[in-house]
């Protein structure tokens, strides 16, 4: 839906006889920004005629849009009973609130949004006996100004081929719909007199230089706005909508791909890629509380952003950001998005080219390891084994609808029964969840487990070639599944080589320790560097720079038996303290006393690691010398 590239020309046009509705009010009109001018119609509407006003999951097709299309929140049931309707019923409280924020747009056959729009056209024509300034757009919609007063303004617009749709204050259209469906005997006795104020915003482009963004990408931007000024957008949303910040971007991508893949017919979806339902990405968390996870998905948005942010690119803005130097080893030089990228200042017209690169250089990498590594694979296999025999067995074609429910939100514009798509709804959410215990581990279903796989990727892919290709992550998760079919990544199994994660992800009572981001690089994501680094020397063609590189082999040893230290001194204080009056004399004594137990326990527990590591390649040994590593490792 691109809005127009040419310069608005004055032209006499003919009277349409198309438009078959229209509202009355106030005109008006913003400056030039991106290349866009904004303009708008205040008016109200008669809460009877509010069925004209549509929500975007309305209009059948919009399931299909890209992930940042998709601008509107999903409407909060539980607010809309809980807080809008008992404010409405309230005869205590004053019904007031600020206008809806709506736009037309264009609809093919009433179903599918057309991609592109006819630019604004001005022309001046005599119509009632006044004569009057016009924007029109094809035979969408138009504007009438008159020519002595251009604030009073009338709307038309062809309801055939245009929809009015709420950019904004979707949860107060849901309530007033909701209160007027209600019987005659309304909770809310004069609700049949109110008038809504709306304002109806659409724009058209500023100059013939450069194209200007789509309606759809204004709208979201627009929505953006209005939210992080009045009421914040939850996290989740805030990053798939916004086409500025690489992290963010990245996110909206990895999804997106399992967005597009999921939309074929079952039989045809390529089967190893990530379900839609792998990601939590319809979220509405609040960034008040923690997340609300949901039944089906295993990572949220800001989990995924998180990633990028904590092990793969670097914060968005900051000195290091590692993705202007990912564009060079990729080959991809450009000065001016280098330079936008490391200001946080990415325009429009480059932020195509950036999304196009990270679609193409930065996703794939991350989707193959999520795709093969091993807990995940066998879960993504069942889950779309079962989605396949759900179909098989389906003869009223609610599955599809409650899977398609699932990943992409209610669709209010359905035929079939509720209760039918309820009914399965049911099911899959009794059965997904059995999937995820089957066949994903505790460690890995829940976020220290890929933070400390996604942080040793990011690690060992910077040191490797400053970018992450295709080659290494299949040269990584190779070697993780091997670590992880050892049992090194298995903190239950404190008998066999899991007791190696004791101190680094569990304490001594098995409880997750060290799982925030700040502390996965020299714990968890340290110890799987360091797993992955020797695993790789028994494999010739995987890593061979690793070898030489002792720098890096110092310093994950030396993160690995600070971080052992640490929690095995937690313990000695527990046991000393319990000792001291009986066997100390002073505070320096008893410090001593911690020290010397913890140091004991570290180069006993680091001692059988290296034993560990040495049946793993015999070259380890001859890294261990070469590399100077007795003082790290005998303390």
């Amino acid at each position: 839906m691109a809005l127009d590239p040419s310069p608005v020309s004055v032209l006499p046009i003919p009277i349409h006889d198309n438009f078959d509705i229209e509202l009355r009010g106030t005109y008006g009109e913003f400056g030039v920004g991106g290349n866009v001018r904004p303009f708008f119609i205040q008016t109200s509407i008669p809460v009877g005629k509010l069925e004209m006003i549509k929500l975007v999951n309305e209009i059948p097709g919009t399931e299909r849009w890209p992930i940042q299309d998709l601008f509107q929140r999903d409407v909060d049931e539980d607010r809309v009973v809980s807080e809008i309707i008992p404010h409405f019923e309230d005869v205590e409280k004053v019904k007031f609130f600020s206008p809806l924020t709506l736009t037309l747009m264009p609809v093919d056959g009433g179903k599918v949004l057309e991609h592109k729009m006819p630019r604004v056209v001005e022309g001046e024509i005599t119509k009632d006996g006044f004569q009057w300034t016009t924007i029109t757009r094809g035979d969408y919609y138009r504007i009438r100004l008159l020519v002595k007063d251009k604030q009073y303004a009338i709307l038309e617009w062809n309801t055939a081929n245009t929809r009015l749709v709420a950019i904004d204050g979707q949860h107060r259209l849901s309530t007033l719909k909701r209160l007027l469906a209600k019987d005659s005997e309304s909770s809310v006795p004069d609700i049949q007199s109110w008038k809504i104020p709306v304002l109806i915003a659409s724009f058209r482009a500023a100059d013939e230089k450069t194209n200007p963004p789509s309606i759809v990408e204004v709208s979201r931007q627009l929505f953006t706005n209005i939210n992080t000024e009045a009421r914040t957008v939850n996290p989740s949303r805030q990053i798939l909508l916004n086409d500025v910040r690489p992290n963010s971007i990245f996110a909206q991508e990895l999804i997106q791909a399992s967005h597009n893949n999921d939309l074929e017919h079952p039989q045809e979806r390529n089967p190893a890629v990530l379900p839609l339902l792998f990601f939590d990405w319809r979220s509405n968390y609040d960034g008040h509380a923690e997340p609300k996870f949901s039944f089906e998905g295993l990572k949220t948005v800001t989990e995924i952003h998180e990633w990028s942010e904590n092990y793969l690119l670097g914060k968005d803005g900051s000195d290091w950001n590692c993705l202007a130097n990912v564009l060079d080893a990729a080959g991809l030089e450009n000065e001016k998005l280098a330079h936008a990228i490391t200001n946080c200042s990415i325009p429009l017209n480059l932020s195509h080219e950036l999304r196009k690169f990270i679609r193409e250089h930065l996703v794939p990498p991350i989707a193959y390891l999520l795709e093969n590594f091993e807990p995940y694979k066998n879960y993504i296999d069942a889950l779309r084994k079962f989605e396949l025999d759900c179909y098989s067995k389906d003869k009223t074609h609610a599955i599809g609808h409650a899977f398609d429910e699932l990943r992409y939100g209610r669709n209010f514009s359905l035929t079939i029964e509720r209760p039918d798509i309820d009914r399965v709804l049911n099911e899959i959410k009794e059965k997904i969840p059995k999937l995820k215990r089957e066949f994903i581990p505790d460690f890995f279903e829940r976020a220290i487990g890929m933070r400390g796989v996604i942080c040793a990727f990011g690690n060992l892919g910077k040191r490797c070639n400053s970018t992450y290709d295709q080659e290494y992550s299949k040269a990584f998760t190779r070697l993780i599944n091997s670590i992880y079919a050892d049992g090194w990544l298995d903190p239950t199994n404190c008998q066999g080589k899991g007791k190696f994660v004791k101190g680094i992800a569990i304490d001594d009572n098995s409880r997750i320790i060290n799982f925030k981001h700040t502390a996965i690089h020299s714990a968890l994501g340290n110890y799987i560097s360091l797993l992955v680094s020797v695993y790789a020397l028994s494999h010739e063609n995987l890593f061979a720079w690793l070898i030489e590189d002792y720098e890096l082999w110092r310093s994950q040893f030396d993160n690995y038996r600070r971080t052992v230290f640490r929690e095995y001194k937690k313990v000695a204080r527990i046991i000393v303290k319990d000792m001291e009056e009986f066997h100390f004399s002073g505070k320096q004594e008893i410090e001593r006393e911690i020290e010397r137990r913890a140091r004991n326990a570290t180069n006993q527990h680091v001692k059988e690691f290296k034993e560990e590591l040495e049946k793993v390649s015999d070259y380890f040994s001859e890294i261990c010398d070469y590399a100077e590593l007795c003082e790290f490792i005998d303390g």
